[in-house]
């Protein structure tokens, strides 16, 4: 995200700070979540279309990967634009004298809000992966070691993190272009070896699901759903 801050502030802000147009990431994520985890998943779930957590995490990968593929396409716009081209805020012609000696520098003539469908990528990816990961993690792991595999989980967080510090050499102008669409190359291929290795798994969670449906509660009884059905007659 630190990137995309930074590509923000070399577009036109028109009087909002580079960092406030991350604030759209939460706000899709609090209008799309219950959307999707309420009514999506649901209608899905009663036309018996098969819509595992590894096929939700593939589905994020592929989210991601095209977020990163539109943040290359909106960095070569940003470098197609005047005044500074391929050099944001470094160049002369971009040079803005102040009156307290202070130099400045106007950004790239292309509006910030152009990264408004990033964002909208970013928090649909986060709201299937994240929530189907944590879902998956708890409900496969055993019961002496949900919170081993949670830490595991976070530590994949700081694997990203340690990443991302060691692509900062190349986190710059003008390679970002090329950064970009190697990242969303290396996640759309991950999200097709991820599917292949293990979508095994969303056939067993499947059959799993489908034994707990079976059971209904009646009067404080469990029972098959035969023998609800029984009752009812």
């Amino acid at each position: 995200m630190n990137n995309l801050i930074s590509q923000a502030n070399q577009m036109e802000l028109t009087g909002i700070s580079n960092d406030t147009i991350q604030a759209l990431n939460p706000i899709f994520y609090i209008v799309l979540n219950p959307v999707i985890q309420k009514f999506l998943f649901p209608f899905l779930s009663r036309r018996h279309i098969s819509f595992g957590p590894i096929l939700r995490m593939t589905i994020s990968f592929a989210l991601l990967a095209a977020t990163m593929a539109y943040a290359a396409g909106t960095q070569q716009l940003i470098y197609s634009r005047g005044p500074c081209f391929s050099r944001p805020l470094a160049c002369e012609a971009g040079r803005i004298p102040t009156d307290d000696g202070t130099v400045q520098y106007r950004p790239n003539e292309i509006s910030v809000w152009i990264q408004t469908p990033l964002h909208l990528l970013v928090s649909t990816g986060e709201i299937f992966g994240f929530v189907a990961l944590n879902e998956f993690a708890y409900s496969e792991a055993p019961t002496n070691m949900k919170a081993l595999v949670k830490a595991f989980e976070q530590f994949t967080a700081a694997l990203g993190a340690a990443l991302g510090m060691a692509l900062g050499p190349v986190s710059k102008d003008p390679f970002l272009v090329i950064m970009y669409a190697s990242l969303a190359g290396t996640i759309a291929v991950s999200a097709v070896a991820f599917f292949g290795v293990f979508r095994v798994h969303d056939a067993h969670w499947h059959t799993h699901k489908g034994a707990e449906d079976l059971e209904l509660s009646t009067d404080g009884e469990v029972v098959t759903e035969k023998v609800a059905e029984k009752k009812h007659e």
